[in-house]
């Protein structure tokens, strides 16, 4: 007997259609183990090829990073390197007020304020006239 892989119906081994629904009848004689091992074949085909494509994503993709961080760390380099400039100036002038005796905190939070936002400034101003 032959079963219908659509419907499961029984057919007679002579059947080419299934006398249920008209679905091909199946005629190999292929065991288990044989569809299996091409099922296992086609896998290990579309999976290497899947392979191949996914590691020339990946290098293009190392490529690109490669690229970006050489231009300086995707641009953090230089503005940590600003921002350390910033800030020593900030502990220079705290250091020198506090010398001369004057009032600290009303001043230091004025330029540190002052500081920040020229930060800002000068990271947008960077950005907006960088050539991609």
């Amino acid at each position: 007997m032959v079963y219908c892989t659509k419907c499961g119906t029984k057919n007679n081994p002579t059947e080419k259609y299934c006398i249920h629904c008209g679905a091909p009848l199946d005629q190999s004689k292929k065991s288990l183990e044989q569809k299996i091992e091409e099922g296992a074949e086609n896998f290990g085909k579309n999976a290497q090829k899947w392979g191949e494509d996914f590691g020339r994503r990946a290098e293009k993709w190392g490529e690109e990073f490669e690229k970006q961080a050489q231009d300086g760390c995707f641009g953090l380099a230089k503005n940590v390197a600003v921002f350390g400039i910033i800030l020593g100036i900030i502990i220079i002038i705290a250091g020198i007020l506090l010398l001369v005796g004057i009032q600290l905190l009303r001043i230091l939070g004025s330029v540190v304020i002052l500081a920040f936002g020229l930060m800002i400034l000068i990271a947008a101003i960077k950005v907006l006239t960088k050539k991609h």
